[in-house]
């Protein structure tokens, strides 16, 4: 059944209510706040900042679920995300820092889809795990994309009847996103400038908004929780 604007909402209060500087859901704003303070993107793979940046980007990963169980990124260490970041610093395109759903369209989905491919090749993650991984680093790092989880992913297929059913990274299922954009863009574009993510230092909140992509993140996420505040990303 599609989402209405209560459920949407709703599904947004879920997940915000639980949203403190010391929850592990703030990892993403330490993340996010910290990749988006570099003006100068080559200086997050200077020999000065480039542990940090590996750290940073691995905690996030960690508080969000990609270090359960057998997941590949369990046996290595963080010199993984160096080659990672080499590509963030000096070879993404500087479209990706600045794309959200907003903005969606053939040209910026292309770009969403070859900096996908080209982390999934850094990292030289299986087939079975890229997904996940590589869309929660998309939105941990840039904030353009929602990461296509268990949650997200079972919120939107049954918001779209099935079709597409987002268990790829898509031009299908980017297109679906930016229609539900579309759709509820007055509701998303109030939650957005209504939230500000967590400062690393004081614990309060920053001057810095939510992408409208990671609103809807929240929203996929929240919905699927259906009142369990026990959900893991």
């Amino acid at each position: 059944m599609p989402l209405n604007i209560n459920d949407i909402t709703t599904a947004y209060e879920r997940f915000i209510q639980l949203r403190t500087a010391g929850h592990r859901y703030a990892s993403f704003d330490y993340c996010y706040n910290y990749f988006h303070s570099f003006t100068n993107k080559r200086e997050l793979a200077s020999p000065a900042n480039i542990e940090k940046s590996c750290l940073t980007l691995g905690f996030y990963l960690a508080s969000w679920g990609m270090y359960r169980g057998s997941t590949t990124l369990l046996q290595r260490s963080l010199t993984n995300y160096k080659p990672l970041l080499q590509y963030v610093a000096f070879q993404c395109p500087s479209e990706a820092w600045v794309i959200d759903v907003n903005n969606y369209n053939d040209s910026s989905i292309t770009i969403l889809m070859q900096v996908y491919r080209d982390l999934r090749d850094c990292l030289q993650i299986a087939n079975a795990q890229h997904l996940v991984l590589i869309t929660k680093i998309m939105l941990g790092v840039f904030g353009n994309t929602p990461a296509f989880d268990n949650q997200f992913t079972k919120t939107f297929r049954l918001h779209f009847d099935r079709v597409p059913a987002f268990r790829s990274f898509n031009v299908h299922s980017l297109k679906a996103i930016k229609d539900f954009y579309d759709h509820n863009y007055e509701v998303i574009d109030a939650l957005k400038n209504a939230s500000h993510t967590f400062d690393f230092q004081t614990g309060l909140e920053t001057r810095i908004h939510y992408t409208r992509v990671k609103i809807i993140d929240m929203i996929g996420f929240g919905h699927s929780l259906s009142g369990n505040n026990s959900g893991v990303q």
